[in-house]
């Protein structure tokens, strides 16, 4: 496994426009990116949405239908 790393590293020394594109590689995927915060927002809207439904669900139907 060493041996792997150090001709690997070696690699990277000889090849500058690979380490470029390595180093945005794993600068581009840091958290910088806004990527990850559509579907936790979306998420969250579906989530306030169904606990809507239920309330309204809960308050309306399920509370009257003991009733006459």
């Amino acid at each position: 496994m060493d041996r792997k790393i150090d001709k690997f590293e070696k690699k990277l020394d000889t090849k500058p426009e690979l380490k470029r594109k390595m180093a945005a590689a794993a600068g581009s995927g840091s958290g910088g990116g806004g990527d990850w915060k559509l579907p936790f927002f979306f998420l969250l809207v579906l989530i306030v949405g169904a606990s809507g439904v239920m309330l309204y669900f809960y308050q309306r139907i399920l509370r009257k239908m003991h009733l006459p």
